[in-house]
């Protein structure tokens, strides 16, 4: 099953620049447990965002992710690049948490500091 095909996707935004348009909103306690696991691997405009979270982890996963930590004002804290499956990462303050594919964050130039905005919510 591909992201764009789930149910409450948005679209994620750098400034007036769509850098996602294909990501998943986890915002259950069940969507944030079953996450990317057994889903093919993300296209370049695909991601997932759990909220709240400010742990992940890659445990079960069979690739690779990019990691972007997130206040709830959308202000990123953190950018994890390629963080490898059976792997955790986090960030104390986060409130939401984007996975994307390996590559994406050096590709879109998402830095600690940057504001990220999103559309769709349901």
């Amino acid at each position: 099953m591909r992201v764009e095909s789930m149910k409450n996707t948005l679209n994620i935004y750098k400034g007036d620049q769509p850098i996602y348009r294909h990501v998943f909103h986890a915002k259950n306690f069940l969507s944030r447990l079953r996450g990317l696991l057994g889903r093919p691997q993300l296209q370049a405009d695909e991601g997932l965002l759990l909220t709240p979270c400010a742990q992940v982890h890659t445990l079960g996963m069979r690739y690779p992710l990019d990691i972007i930590f997130l206040d709830k004002a959308g202000k990123v804290l953190k950018c994890v690049e390629a963080l490898k499956p059976n792997r955790f990462s986090a960030a104390s303050k986060a409130h939401h948490t984007l996975e994307v594919s390996e590559g994406s964050i050096e590709r879109t130039g998402i830095k600690a500091g940057d504001q990220l905005n999103w559309e769709g919510l349901g």
